[in-house]
């Protein structure tokens, strides 16, 4: 891991319910083996029933700020939970059951080149089933298309809208509502298409 401290801050969220026993532990290891280091990993707890807060406070690495919630406040209000909490320049929404590489974050910084004014910024997607085997891999095959292209890239299977491969800016997401929808469907993609228009979006090949 090298020191990036003087790079933009990213926050990692991963609000969570009752994966003590399952996936949380690797995601946390996952969010804190980046190699980018300048990171802030807020786990939102949604009022488990397991030991999620025994295994959370098992990891002493400074940059994890810990939130549990009092009672379930659902899915979607626990994801813009960790939002309003943010305090990045980009805002990955980090699953409890997602893993990434750990050069995902550096990727994406290196080809923004520490910009902080982009939307969005992608790569490409691997499905893995519970033992680590890839199932299905789809590279990002969009940059550099216009708003109304990136759509139809969507469609024809050149890119997935996939949480864990995206970095999205926090502060434009903040104002544009976080994640939402009328019937909290397709929220996530939702946002980061509502963010494309105003701001560039910044496609990573891998």
């Amino acid at each position: 891991m090298t020191n990036n401290t003087d790079r933009p801050l990213v926050t990692v969220a991963i609000p969570t319910y009752n994966r003590a026993s399952l996936f949380l532990r690797d995601a946390i290891n996952a969010a804190l083996q980046q190699t980018y280091s300048n990171i802030e990993v807020i786990i939102s707890d949604n009022c488990s029933t397991d030991d999620t807060e025994a295994v959370v406070k098992s990891f002493t690495d400074p940059r994890i700020r810990y939130f549990r919630q009092e009672q379930n406040i659902g899915a979607n209000n626990n994801f813009n939970f960790c939002l309003q909490q943010a305090k990045g320049d980009y805002f990955l929404l980090f699953l409890d059951d997602d893993q990434i590489d750990p050069d995902f974050i550096e990727t994406c910084m290196n080809a923004a080149q520490d910009q902080t004014n982009i939307g969005i910024i992608r790569t490409g997607t691997r499905m893995i089933n519970e033992d680590g085997e890839v199932k299905f891999e789809r590279p990002n095959q969009s940059q550099g298309l216009s708003f109304a292209e990136l759509l139809l890239a969507w469609f024809n299977n050149k890119t997935t809208f996939y949480l864990c491969s995206t970095l999205i800016n926090t502060r434009a997401l903040q104002e544009a509502g976080g994640f939402r929808s009328r019937h909290n469907l397709f929220q996530d993609a939702g946002a980061e298409l509502r963010l494309l228009p105003a701001l560039a979006g910044l496609m990573c090949r891998r």
